[in-house]
């Protein structure tokens, strides 16, 4: 692309002048990111691209990550995506997400350093933040021998959304013992541990929550808010002395003859109605409103705001993609959030305004403008008068549909066109097996990421990937949620009057919640009844505690008393049956290590061919399980694996590829599953992925006649069917 006339044309109009405004037509698929990375690299300008979709983004932003990481490592950490926030405007916030770690993570990096590649869309460029200086002051920077005074750092803490814990398990936890600080910030994945020796800080460590054990030491550690939002003592400050002149203008109407004021912010009505926002806002927060509620109230809390186009340099390069599609997004999400304020302020009067949280369509029109705006678009008529247009013709790839022949078909096809082609793979094992299926053809295949392939006919290039070539459905690892803690909503698994099981105390009957007063503090906690009247109050941050108890339907069990005998004897009988199963498969275990069972054949062609056909792209954990399974199958030893994971994880694709493994070496297969209903589903799915290769699959359960089960088995025993499918039915002597 940086060879051809257009590409080179417009990057140099980007590097040379400011304020340039192109188009550039013709860009499909991932070559727009390619684009995106030659003007970063050619221009060395700051590039922000602008989509309107948030996955379309997310897809831009990682291949950014993958391209500049070619050039080099530093290069990569320089691709900073900024989601949109994941609520409605003005929507209820209770929590914080992995939305808010990416966004408060960007703004953080953004305060203290020029970007590469800013990746957005046009919604996160109207949601006003924190400004560059506020979110300067946010953050906590600590290093190794410094002065910390305990207690400030504490107030701090809880001023940017931490809450106490005796020890810290969770994202948004902190806990202070002795000179012992633990922090679980965003960023790391592990909580901080910060010892002090007096005032000087002696030990900066990452440690594992569950063990206690230190994971690697530190010179310094950064820790960042978990809101857009930190009640500084000066906010509190300025709301109580708010709150105090309020009060003294009440008391000046109500000695007056019934004078009326509007009903503004910081101003009463005679009636009292939508009065005194500021002492209302400080009740609240000293009842312990939790932060992330008071970000659509930050008018009042004398924040300033400002779009996240504030924190770049006046050089910066605004890549827009689509650039009709993204004004009509930008006046729909305008629309949407003064909808959603008419329909909330009647039920709230402290919500700050939309023109306080969010930019207009026009202000946001008009703060790109001061940028070099690139417009990238499929096909555009250029009218506007200066803005100048450069075409790079490009198409995306066919989808060969997982079939073998057409993709030797379609490679001839490009290679007898002289176009040099290259195969980008998630994985070096899936670039194995696709080397071995296109054969001597010279095609490179290589371990890269891109969510779309291009081809790009005047330069004759053609950049294919393995995903579109076997529609193969990426999986998303962006996630819209941490998962940060144990609240109430997770409660509604559990009805009233349910039975549940205490680790300490036993089972007992669930009635519900009840707010009780813990420590000074109002807390939401657990009612659970025991026998002889006993009652169990257990806060909900204690959740782990406890878990539903299940048994088989009708079946009523004994209650338990607080302190009583019982429960310990119980759990001392399922101790000691533990202890013996766990004697027993050990002795299991070293018996089968003495045995010699079959060695199966390393993975053949049409083994590769099968795991390349998988419409999905595998998870890490799925292709590590199915690794682990043809390495077992593959030794001597007798194989023995268990699998676990949840529904739709991707269980029956691991023994899928066992079983074809199996077949292979000519051996049949026999996959045994707990209900009729699951036997059928797998028969469909063995059946879907096997339908191109000459193997018999039957499955035996009730569903099936005397005489259909008879002919199945007798089938079986004459070595026709490769793979059966069934219930306990398979555990019978005729089988």
């Amino acid at each position: 692309m940086k060879s051809s006339e257009a590409g080179s044309g417009a990057t140099s109009v980007l590097r040379k002048e400011a304020g340039a405004r192109i188009v550039v037509g013709g860009l499909t698929g991932s070559s727009r990111s390619v684009f995106a990375a030659l003007v970063r690299i050619e221009t060395r300008k700051p590039v922000v691209v602008v989509l309107s979709d948030e996955r379309q983004a997310e897809d831009r932003a990682e291949d950014l990550k993958s391209l500049t990481s070619a050039v080099s490592a530093t290069s990569a950490a320089e691709v900073v995506f900024f989601p949109q926030e994941d609520e409605c405007p003005y929507g209820e916030r209770r929590d914080f997400s992995s939305v808010s770690e990416a966004r408060l993570s960007a703004l953080d990096l953004l305060s203290r350093h020029s970007p590469g590649v800013l990746v957005t869309t046009i919604r996160a460029l109207m949601e006003k933040v924190p400004s560059r200086k506020l979110v300067s002051s946010y953050s906590i920077l600590l290093k190794k021998g410094q002065q910390v005074d305990l207690e400030k750092l504490s107030r701090r803490l809880v001023h940017m959304g931490f809450t106490r814990q005796t020890t810290v398990s969770q994202v948004g936890e902190m806990s202070v013992r002795g000179g012992i600080v633990d922090v679980f910030s965003f960023g790391r994945g592990s909580p901080w541990r910060f010892e002090l020796d007096g005032d000087t800080l002696s030990s900066i460590r990452l440690f594992d929550p569950e063990t206690q054990r230190s994971i690697s030491e530190e010179r310094e550690a950064r820790i960042l808010p978990l809101y857009e939002l930190v009640l500084s003592d000066e906010i509190l400050g300025d709301l109580e002395r708010a709150a105090e002149g309020a009060a003294s203008s009440t008391g000046d109407l109500e000695r007056s003859a019934g004078g009326v004021t509007s009903g503004t912010r910081g101003s009463t009505a005679a009636d009292g109605t939508g009065a005194f926002t500021e002492r209302e806002l400080l009740t609240r927060i000293r009842d312990g409103i939790s932060i992330g509620s008071l970000l659509a109230s930050r008018s009042f809390l004398r924040q300033d705001l400002a779009s996240v186009l504030s924190y770049l340099p006046e050089n910066s390069v605004i890549l827009l993609e689509d650039e009709k599609k993204l004004l009509d997004q930008a006046g729909y999400f305008e629309r949407e959030t003064i909808q959603a304020w008419e329909g909330t302020q009647k039920k709230d009067v402290l919500l700050s305004s939309p023109e306080e949280l969010y930019l207009t369509s026009d202000e946001v029109k008009t703060a790109l403008s001061s940028f070099s705006q690139v417009s990238i678009a499929g096909v555009v008529e250029v009218r506007e008068e200066g803005v100048r247009r450069f075409e790079i013709p490009s198409r995306e790839p066919e989808s060969i549909g997982r079939d073998i022949r057409l993709l030797h078909r379609y490679l001839d096809e490009l290679l007898s066109s002289g176009i040099e082609t290259y195969i980008l793979c998630e994985n070096p094992g899936q670039q194995e097996r696709l080397r071995e299926l296109i054969g001597d053809r010279a095609v490179a295949v290589g371990v890269a990421s891109l969510n779309f392939g291009f081809i790009l006919p005047d330069q004759k290039l053609a950049v294919l990937t393995d995903r579109e070539l076997f529609s193969r459905y990426r999986w998303k690892r962006f996630r819209r949620r941490l998962n940060l803690c144990i609240n109430v909503r997770d409660l509604s698994v559990l009805k009233l009057g349910d039975y549940v099981v205490h680790d300490e105390y036993g089972i007992g009957i669930y009635r519900g919640l009840k707010r009780l007063s813990v420590d000074g503090h109002e807390t939401d906690c657990l009612h659970i009844e025991y026998a002889a009247g006993d009652k169990l109050f257990i806060p909900v941050d204690q959740l782990n505690l406890i878990q539903k108890y299940e048994s088989e339907e009708g079946h009523v069990p004994s209650i338990h008393r607080i302190g009583g005998t019982l429960w310990k004897r119980t759990k001392s009988r399922v101790k000691k049956a533990i202890k013996d199963m766990a004697k027993e498969l050990l002795e299991i275990q070293a018996a089968r290590r003495t045995l010699s069972g079959h060695q199966f054949s390393p993975d053949t062609v049409w083994q590769r061919e099968l795991e390349s056909s998988f419409k999905y792209e595998e998870t890490p954990d799925q292709l590590q399980a199915c690794e682990d399974v043809k390495r077992d199958l593959e030794s001597s030893v007798p194989a023995e694996r268990l699998v676990c994971g949840d529904v739709g994880y991707g269980k029956t694709e691991v023994a899928i590829r066992a079983s074809f493994k199996a077949l292979m070496d000519g051996k049949q297969v026999a996959v045994l599953v707990p209900t009729t209903v699951l036997a059928q589903q797998h028969y469909n799915t063995f059946s879907e992925r096997l339908a191109d290769y000459p193997v018999k699959i039957e499955v035996l359960s009730r569903f099936k006649s005397k005489a259909e089960q008879k002919r199945i088995v007798r089938s079986l025993k004459e070595g026709l069917v490769d793979v059966v499918i069934g219930t306990h039915r398979l555990l019978q002597k005729d089988v």
